[in-house]
């Protein structure tokens, strides 16, 4: 009986024993299939939420020092005076190539205004022309005065067109000169209105260009 009793116990030791092994394996299949625990180390203890949160004040001391701790700017270093004197250089070029720009300019606007001047002369020659071909002077002379022959011989040598009027030979011709040259001298020579006494190239001239600007309404 206590033999049976003795044999018994053991078994159950024996059991025992075995199931303590086992459940020691299990746990070390665990331990090392979890990441956060390490063996023979203390699990970690999970800190409140607000522990884990810095405060607003901390992070700006730490963004403070951070920006302490940058390296200073250098800075930045001065010109060299050939910099200076490149700059001066530079400027006293721009202000000639100005002047330059500014007198080719004015030498352009004064060409212009001698070609418009001269545009203009040559249109005024050809129009003071043109209108003096237009006039007929018309003269009241006689056969016999010498200033008449004069004028007669002038006006054919230079292309003038004339009317001779003999106030010898017509009446009326005559009361026209009259009215015209109340003395009755001659030659009397009507240019457009405008009447001269007496024989000259000068003014006779002169009373054809008159009435030719005033026809080309120079």
């Amino acid at each position: 009986m206590t033999t049976l009793l003795g044999a018994g116990a053991l078994i159950g030791i024996a059991a025992a024993v075995a199931f303590g092994l086992s459940m020691f394996d299990e746990f070390e299949v665990a331990l090392a299939r979890s990441p956060q625990v390490e063996r023979g180390a203390a699990a970690p203890v999970a800190q409140p939420e607000a522990s884990r949160r810095r405060p607003k004040q901390a992070q700006s001391d730490s963004e403070a020092q951070a920006r302490a701790d940058e390296p200073a700017t250098e800075p930045a270093a001065a010109e060299p005076p050939g910099a200076a004197m490149d700059f001066a250089q530079q400027e006293v070029e721009r202000a000639e190539q100005a002047r330059r720009q500014r007198a080719q300019a004015e030498e352009t606007a004064a060409q212009d205004r001698r070609r418009k001047q001269m545009i203009e002369s040559e249109w005024r020659e050809r129009a003071t022309r043109q209108a003096r071909q237009a006039i007929v002077v018309v003269m009241y002379s006689t056969s016999w005065c010498p200033s008449c022959v004069a004028a007669r011989s002038y006006m054919d040598s230079k292309g003038i067109a004339y009317v001779d009027h003999d106030i010898d030979q017509s009446e009326s011709s005559r009361t026209i000169m009259r009215r015209l040259n109340p003395r009755g001298s001659v030659p009397t020579i009507d240019v457009d209105g405008t009447v001269l006494v007496g024989f000259g190239a000068g003014s006779l001239e002169g009373a054809l260009d008159r009435a030719a600007r005033k026809r080309a309404g120079i």
